[in-house]
């Protein structure tokens, strides 16, 4: 069982950790979330519900995309499918 799902018992989606992605979700946080660093900077996508009811946002895109220090969660994007959230990551990484 990945992180999320003990975490998130109730989500209401399967996801597919992407290569080179670790599951760090917690509890505490609204949704899932999916990190890795690319040299000294470390990429973080939360993936909300599906159910846009269920968001913590209303509204909101479904994934959203950070970059994150010690200190700052810095957001870089939102998407509506983590294809897009990776592209997005990847589009930053190679500016």
């Amino acid at each position: 069982m990945t992180d999320y799902m003990r975490e998130f018992p109730d989500y209401d989606d399967t996801l597919i950790l992407p290569e080179g992605w670790t599951d760090i979700s917690w509890h505490n946080d609204a949704c899932p979330s999916f990190v890795r660093k690319f040299g000294d900077v470390e990429y973080r996508i939360f993936c909300d519900y599906v159910d846009p009811d269920r968001r913590e946002m209303h509204g909101a895109m479904r994934f959203v995309i950070y970059i994150e220090d010690e200190v700052n969660y810095n957001c870089i994007g939102q998407t509506d499918t983590i294809k897009e959230a990776i592209d997005c990551v990847n589009a930053e990484v190679n500016k």
